[in-house]
Parts: structure tokens; sequence; C-alpha cells
């Protein structure tokens, strides 16, 4: 299961690992926190 997660303001992204609400909603979709990674920035060019 992939989550893709856009966040135009890096410091709000803490936001999605801090509020229980959220990270339940994510693992109930099968999300595997533990193996989450931030990708900084994702241009044209990586979809493609």
């Amino acid at each position: 299961m992939y989550d893709i997660t856009e966040v135009k303001d890096p410091s709000k992204f803490e936001v999605l690992t801090k509020r229980e609400d959220i990270t339940k909603k994510r693992i109930d979709a099968g999300v595997e926190l533990e193996s989450q990674e931030v990708i900084e920035t994702i241009s044209k060019d990586y979809w493609g």
C-alpha cells in the first residue's frame, strides 16, 4: 500500500505523524508507518 501525501509547507508534515486520528486512518487503510519515507521534492521527471 502506498500513501502519497503532498505537503506544500514542510513544517506542516509533522501533523501527519502526530495526530492520532490521521495516524489511525492511515493504519486502517493498510499503510505501514514504519516504512514511511519522505521525498522532499517530486518533479515531473520523477513520475515519468
